[in-house]
């Protein structure tokens, strides 16, 4: 075990954004999208589950990795959770919700769950490829968030495509309410743990009362509208932003159906 957390230890110079390693990341995706796309775009629904569980599969192994790396002390051979590092971030949302688009049948909430990936999901994984905030010195650690929030695009891209008939803007507009539903898991386990335990630091969704967020722009807004306001405001940007990413997908399926007919 040790040797092994050790090798997945391994230390690197912290990337910078648009560095190479951020660039080649951005390539890869982009040609993993490309292929899930034009490939996949008429398949079965069976080969739609598949795509979506191999998915799953690779982050969540790459996530399992990631929390051993931060939790096992190599000194004293124990692991403890960090919870700096838990899993319960907007961008974490696939680890709780893909297991329902593999698994549910074809059902109203399964449209409304495919609608949720395709726009906001994807506008997760598209919004921290341009700013990327996590970027550390450890080789395998930025390689799990690049392949991450990768997923999150190209699995959001795919089924926007593949599904682009169950993606409507009255779907969106109803797939917020996971939005709802884990904003509000965020709210409830930051006051949890810190009943339990004020010495534990956590900030889920960036929406712990009790540590005030230092992320770019959130943090101006809540000293400027206070609480109750910040979350109300937090929901709707993404909101706002899921229902731009919609239009702007709709638009390039439009397009590109239009080149075709006029190739023909």
């Amino acid at each position: 075990m040790e040797n092994i957390i050790r090798f997945f230890k391994t230390e690197m110079f912290t990337p910078e954004p648009f560095s190479w390693f951020h660039l080649m990341f951005m390539l890869i995706t982009l040609c993993v999208t490309v292929f899930l796309v034009y490939k996949f775009k008429d398949c079965s629904e069976k080969k739609e589950r598949i795509i979506i569980l191999i998915s799953y599969i690779l982050i969540f192994v790459l996530e399992v990795i990631k929390q051993l790396i931060f939790g096992y002390n190599l000194a004293t051979h124990e692991f403890h959770i960090d919870w700096n590092s838990f899993p319960f971030q907007f961008c974490s949302s696939p680890y709780y919700l893909f297991p329902f688009l593999i698994l549910l049948p074809n059902s109203k909430i399964r449209n409304l769950l495919i609608s949720f990936t395709a726009t906001f999901v994807f506008f997760g994984g598209f919004g921290y490829y341009f700013f990327p905030v996590s970027f550390c010195n450890y080789l395998f650690i930025n390689i799990q968030t690049m392949v991450h929030h990768g997923v999150q695009i190209a699995v959001g891209i795919f089924l926007m495509v593949r599904e682009k008939d169950n993606i409507t803007i009255k779907n969106v507009l109803e797939s917020s309410s996971f939005l709802i539903i884990l904003v509000l898991c965020a709210i409830l386990f930051n006051e949890i743990i810190y009943l339990v335990n004020p010495n534990i630091v956590v900030n889920f969704f960036e929406l712990n009362p009790n540590i005030p967020t230092t992320a770019p722009v959130f943090s101006n807004v809540l000293n400027v509208i206070g609480y109750f306001w910040f979350v109300v405001v937090y929901i709707l940007v993404f909101v706002i932003y899921a229902v731009g990413l919609y239009y702007a997908q709709k638009g390039l399926i439009k397009l590109d159906n239009k080149i075709k007919k006029s190739r023909s």
